[in-house]
């Protein structure tokens, strides 16, 4: 290969580097990356060099230029960046990958240090390095352990620093005057080993060479920064700061590092407690650059009384609040906050939190009451003798006093389950059993009762205890028992029904005395259907289409009665005329008195025939007529 065909190539190479960084960056493993840290007043050493990662020094630094550590080759270096604001990866970490594209900010006044670990081949290689790049900026103080050789390019864009022995490799970075932004790129590689005879003979100026021809090693990291016109560090950004909800009291850490992630903030779920139970907020303040501002006096303020406590850094949160107003000095961007109700009542709160008397946000919080109301409500009709059938029981619902409905069958500390039964309202034959007490806000609970007689009556009545001493009383509910199904009937809703309407299908089913029959699981004595061969509800008839629109015929082996009724619905088709649906209760009929029966139906389209519209022209015609002759007789007397 010619030397004008290997640097046209070298050229072509070098331009797409430094046009825009597109460049893709060489994977790094994770297990061998050391990453990077975000700026912080408190950072005391920059990540440790490592070989193929490009550092960046976030050690605080007042000097006028960067400080680059090339004595310490460990997790105690100390290099440090003069002005640099904030560092974080392309996806917006605060502790950014090594070996992934990241950005920073710094002043126009700064100098940003960036290095790396050169791990050298060996004698025989002397020329293992790293290359540095910049694009609307500077390059200058590049230098490195074990007696390194340093070569720049004309105008100081790039810089190779390329060392005998393994060591830390470092350069700093200035923007040039104007800029809004500055990208540094760094390559590594060694330029020994190539088997083209032209390449290998520039050995003698390999720095030099790398320098001017950077992309002949490997891209491995790129950092894009943002210059910055004046310095607002340390001062609250609203924008960059926030509360967050927090699933626990175990300290802001945690929910934090939740919420801050690669594409933005994930909040935990929002809680809604009960009244004994407080509620956490995870609290950041960063500056405009994403930085944890250092102390000022965090305030916290609820309404409607409720308490709060500030808990300052990242520890276990405390709720000892006693007022609805709490001040804190804040002394690393992060605190906790914990909120209680005033009161054993229903509420809300809505809590202010400022910094320096800036506002960071406001957040919410919701508490469910104590038991205010206890319902009970669609009773069954009971089976004789058992307090265990589907009918023998009764629903139950406990709200507080804002009318939400409580899990109390959830935490005994806030909600005991403390149900008593009222049997003196219970009237003669009725007993009360098993109380069931619902576990979410979308399942009831219930009280079951008992029955004594087939025609036994009477009402329902139930205590709860709070556990503040109070005594809520239920609503009383009257409840009736009778006997299994012996006989039923069938009617539909309407007589006659439209093409394309709902028809409903009704069917009643009473006991040996012909009361209403008791509510029954199917495959039990005195209900209406079994899994048993034959014994299954069988409902057709002519134009009827069941609503799943699965079957012409209704009915299943798990069908079961309210309150001794079961409803069918049907499409009715297009075919008018007078129908008699089949309506087989099997199961019933082998205890009952009677077979399957009939339920009488029509459908009728509604338009009108063409004999209708012929008799209605012939009354026309003959009411005209009529009225013809009525003036004909006015007409000739008049004469």
């Amino acid at each position: 290969m010619s030397t004008k065909t290997i640097s046209k190539r070298v050229a072509l190479a070098t331009v797409v580097a430094l046009g825009a960084g597109v460049l893709s960056l060489v994977s790094v493993s994770s297990a061998s990356a050391t990453n990077n840290i975000p700026v912080a007043a408190s950072v005391a050493n920059s990540p440790a060099p490592a070989n193929g990662i490009m550092n960046v020094g976030v050690v605080t630094n007042n000097t006028a230029a960067g400080v680059i550590d090339i004595t310490n080759n460990s997790s105690s270096n100390v290099s440090a960046s003069q002005g640099l604001l904030s560092v974080s990866d392309i996806a917006g970490n605060s502790s950014p990958v090594a070996g992934t594209t990241q950005t920073a900010t710094m002043l126009s006044s700064g100098s940003l240090v960036l290095y790396t670990d050169v791990v050298a081949n060996g004698a025989t290689s002397p020329y293992n390095g790293a290359v540095f790049v910049v694009s609307g900026g500077t390059l200058s103080g590049a230098t490195g352990a074990a007696t390194p050789v340093v070569a720049y390019n004309g105008s100081l864009t790039a810089a190779a620093i390329m060392s005998s022995a393994s060591g830390v490799a470092g350069v700093i970075a200035k923007p040039n005057a104007g800029v809004s932004s500055m990208t540094v790129s760094m390559y590594t590689g060694s330029l020994v080993g190539s088997t083209d005879t032209w390449y290998q003979s520039q050995l003698a100026n390999a720095p030099a060479y790398a320098a001017a021809n950077p992309t002949l090693g490997a891209l491995k990291g790129q950092i894009v920064v943002s210059i910055a016109t004046s310095n607002v560090s340390g001062t609250l950004s609203q924008t960059k700061s926030g509360v967050y909800y927090a699933t626990s009291a175990g300290g802001a850490t945690s929910d934090i590092t939740t919420a801050i992630t690669a594409n933005g903030v994930v909040q935990p779920a929002v809680g809604i407690t009960s009244w004994n139970a407080p509620q956490y907020a995870s609290i950041l303040a960063k500056d405009a650059y994403g930085v944890n501002v250092a102390s000022g006096i965090l305030t916290a303020s609820a309404t409607n009384g409720a308490l709060v406590t500030l808990t300052n850094g990242s520890g276990t949160i405390g709720t000892s609040g006693t007022a609805s107003t709490a001040f804190l000095t804040m002394s690393a961007g992060t605190a906790g906050l914990a909120v209680k109700p005033a009161s054993s009542a229903a509420s809300s709160t809505i809590v202010t939190l400022a910094y320096n008397g800036t506002v960071i946000a406001t957040k919410s919080f919701t508490f469910n009451g104590e038991v205010a109301k206890v319902v009970l409500s669609a009773p069954g009709n009971g089976l004789v003798s058992s307090s265990s059938a589907l009918g023998n029981s009764a629903t139950l619902v406990f709200k507080d006093s804002a009318g939400t409905v409580l899990s109390v069958g959830g935490s005994a500390t806030d909600y005991p389950q403390t149900v008593t039964k009222d049997a003196g309202t219970t009237g003669t034959g009725v007993s009360l059993g098993t109380v069931t007490y619902p576990v979410n806000a979308t399942t009831a609970g219930s009280v079951a009762f008992g029955c004594g007689s087939l025609n036994a009556t009477g009402q329902i009545v139930v205590d709860y205890s709070n556990n503040d001493g109070s005594v809520i009383t239920s609503n009383a509910v009257p409840v009736t028992c009778s006997g299994g199904a012996t006989t039923y009937t069938a009617k539909f809703d309407k007589a006659t029904y439209a093409p394309g309407d709902i028809a409903t299908l009704t069917v009643t089913f009473k006991d040996s005395l012909g009361q209403l029959a008791a509510d029954v699981a199917a495959g039990t004595a005195g209900g209406i259907a079994s899994s048993t061969s034959g014994k299954t509800p069988n409902i057709t008839g002519s134009n009827l289409t069941n609503t799943s629109g699965t079957s012409t015929t209704a009915g299943t082996n798990a069908d079961v009665t309210t309150n001794g009724v079961v409803t069918y619905k049907f499409i009715v088709g297009t075919t008018t005329g007078s129908y008699q649906a089949i309506v087989d209760f099997p199961f019933v009929d082998v205890a009952g008195v009677q077979a399957g029966i009939t339920a009488g139906y029509s459908i009728a389209d509604g338009s009108t025939s063409l004999n209708d519209v012929l008799k209605g022209i012939v009354s026309l015609i003959a009411s005209i007529n009529k009225q013809i002759a009525a003036l004909a007789k006015l007409v000739t007397k008049k004469k």
